[in-house]
């Protein structure tokens, strides 16, 4: 990982290739709420937007999260799809934190909570933290994003900065850590 401002912006395969890595392994310093927040010191103010929303389940459903998405043109995006109800979901988390702390200055990462209850979603974000909102979806509101639907939770969406989808991952990250 390089900074901005010491060497440009890296290459959207790059970058790409980079957060992939980064969900690959826990990095359980750079999770509490301290180090992410001095991580993420001097973001683009579009992204610190984002920062200022982490954990919380905005309200709006999937068109907020498509307005959002619109609204982030020229950042590249990371989408987890995820449920509180969903074992891999709750063990790739601690990955989403640390990857989203890592290149939160430079990507926009967000999160659908999925066939999920609000009360439920609310609960599991307090007690998981992470740099980024999230929103809800239920079946077919997200074929915008994906036109066949989800397959599984977790899923993971890889966005260029235009909004074209470049990679699914479909399934949970495992930690090599």
């Amino acid at each position: 990982y390089k900074e901005i401002y010491t060497s440009g912006w890296a290459s959207m395969s790059n970058l790409e290739r980079n957060v992939k890595a980064s969900l690959r392994k826990v990095h359980p310093t750079s999770t509490d709420k301290y180090s992410i927040k001095q991580q993420l010191k001097g973001s683009p103010t579009r992204l610190a937007e984002l920062h200022a929303e982490s954990s919380s389940l905005l309200s709006g459903g999937t068109t907020a999260l498509y307005t959002e998405l619109a609204g982030l043109s020229g950042f590249p995006k990371v989408i987890n799809i995820w449920g509180s109800w969903c074992v891999p979901c709750q063990q790739e988390f601690p990955m989403f934190a640390s990857a989203s702390a890592k290149y939160g200055k430079q990507v926009a990462f967000l999160g659908v909570d999925f066939r999920d209850s609000a009360t439920n979603a609310r609960l599991f974000l307090k007690s998981h933290l992470v740099s980024y909102p999230s929103y809800q979806a239920q079946p077919g509101e997200l074929s915008k994003l994906l036109p066949g639907g989800v397959e599984a939770t977790p899923t993971t969406l890889f966005m260029s900065a235009s909004g074209k989808v470049v990679h699914v991952q479909i399934g949970q990250y495992k930690s090599l850590g």
